[in-house]
């Protein structure tokens, strides 16, 4: 998938050559301990943030997106992951944000994970990116997981976190990836829980609100659209 692509100072260098569907890399921030670049297309929806350290891929659905961007920002820059987990938890979109401060790095994914997010943190070094193969192809060596393999064949697919590469995970929907910009180490923070909802009311009774529901979301979408249809 197209996207971007995090990784500290000291991985392996053909992530400089990485290509991607033919767009070349590029960066949107880089500092002395870690690169992050972007490899899609042109109208590939990505945003630079109003903070320098901060990027937005994907999209928020509000004309509020830049307040609370900086609202976002100013919990993790207090380092208080609940509260900044609980502020993006009722955000209209699919989105990644990618925020540095001078200690840490953090990857925060929207409620249900709709951005696909993979990461490594193996010998002292870290790479995070939407692409997997960007991910699979920094490593200089990756085992396959037999479960996940079996998994994949069964059910066509791999379970929770996991990947068909031991040492690849995807991170979970609704998260803050916490990368410490001194040891590289990274943690993961995983907010998500599945809502239910329970009532006697009748269709007759809540579809009025259902309706309405559906039509303020499909105008927000439409109102940020280019050239909708």
């Amino acid at each position: 998938m197209p996207g971007f692509n995090l990784y500290s100072s000291n991985f392996n260098q053909s992530t400089n050559d990485y290509q991607f569907d033919g767009h070349a890399p590029v960066v949107w921030l880089q500092e002395d301990d870690f690169t992050l670049n972007s490899q899609t297309p042109a109208n590939y929806p990505k945003n630079s943030s109003p903070n320098p350290n901060g990027c937005l891929e994907g999209c928020l659905y509000s004309d509020a997106t830049e307040s609370n961007l900086k609202d976002l920002f100013q919990l993790l820059n207090a380092e208080k992951l609940d509260e900044s987990a609980e502020l993006i938890k009722d955000w209209d979109g699919e989105f990644v944000v990618i925020y540095a401060t001078k200690e840490k790095i953090y990857v925060v994914s929207d409620a249900f994970g709709r951005l696909p997010v993979y990461y490594s943190n193996v010998d002292n070094q870290y790479i995070v990116s939407r692409n997997i193969s960007f991910v699979r192809s920094s490593l200089n060596s990756v085992d396959y997981d037999p479960m996940q393999i079996g998994a994949s064949l069964l059910l066509g697919t791999q379970l929770g976190e996991t990947t068909l590469w031991k040492s690849i995970r995807k991170a979970p929907p609704h998260s803050i990836l916490e990368i410490d910009r001194t040891t590289n180490v990274l943690k993961v923070h995983r907010y998500f829980k599945l809502k239910t909802v329970s009532g006697t009311a009748n269709f007759d009774e809540v579809k009025h609100e259902i309706r309405a529901t559906f039509l303020d979301t499909l105008e927000r979408r439409v109102k940020f659209m280019d050239q909708p249809t």
